[in-house]
């Protein structure tokens, strides 16, 4: 499934221990931005310190010219986005000495680990399963079960950061699904979903691909699926921990 800015907020003695609650207040600190004018929105640049850290900077859009024209010249191999794997830790977080409303986030090597929980929600004998997923890449999610009797119907699929909204669409069991998503203008990948195969078996199969975002936090999702008679077929939610 490459998030934002921030008030100031004393750091907790370990890097491992606030990781997840410092992203999270990033990317919060930031949620009406995503609903709002692009006058109004952050941009991310992410580039090198040196060999063991990498740096993001979150630039108010507003700011971003005059910023860039006077301090681009420091920053010239930046490129849009946050820090790639193995950068998966956040070591710190300073306003810009000159324009304070720009955010400096330094990121170190750390552990790429993250792990997934499923819990039924009903509607039939569906088990979803995945292997172990790790940051900057994409697990694969297969759900499993009896559609004996499905000919069409319709799924959905849900996934918030938060209080952020990164996926909420729905489509035909005929049709495939892919869904960009995006945070604070970072592009986290691609969704994509294979519905089961129509008419349904003892032993029909939905897929999908989710990307896993170089972050800290949790996603949360749900998808269902529903017969030609609205009837729920499937109901699955979903603990993405980073």
């Amino acid at each position: 499934m490459k998030f934002a800015t921030v008030a100031a907020a004393a750091f907790m003695a370990t890097a491992a221990a606030q990781e997840p609650a410092l992203f999270e207040e990033l990317v919060e600190s930031k949620s009406s931005f995503l609903r709002a004018g692009k006058a109004d929105q952050t941009l991310v640049k992410n580039g090198m310190m040196d060999d063991n850290h990498c740096e993001e900077l979150y630039i108010p859009a507003k700011q971003y010219k005059q910023f860039w024209s006077d301090q681009g010249y420091k920053y010239p191999t930046y490129t849009d986005g946050i820090c790639p794997v193995p950068y998966t830790t956040y070591d710190s977080k300073d306003p810009d000495a000159t324009y304070p409303e720009v955010t400096h986030v330094k990121r170190g090597v750390g552990s790429t680990a993250a792990s997934i929980t499923f819990e039924n929600c009903g509607g039939g004998d569906f088990t979803f399963t995945a292997p172990t997923p790790t940051k900057g890449s994409t697990v694969t999610i297969t759900g499993s079960g009896d559609l004996t009797g499905v000919t069409s119907g319709t799924y959905l699929i849900k996934a918030d950061y938060g209080s952020i909204s990164l996926v909420d669409k729905s489509e035909s069991l005929a049709d495939d699904m892919s869904v960009n998503i995006k945070v604070l203008l970072t592009d986290f990948g691609t969704l994509t979903a294979t519905p089961p195969a129509l008419p349904g078996t003892t032993d029909s199969k939905i897929e999908i691909n989710m990307p896993v975002p170089n972050i800290g936090g949790t996603v949360t999702g749900t998808t269902q699926g529903m017969n030609q008679e609205g009837i729920l077929v499937w109901c699955m939610k979903m603990t993405l921990s980073l």
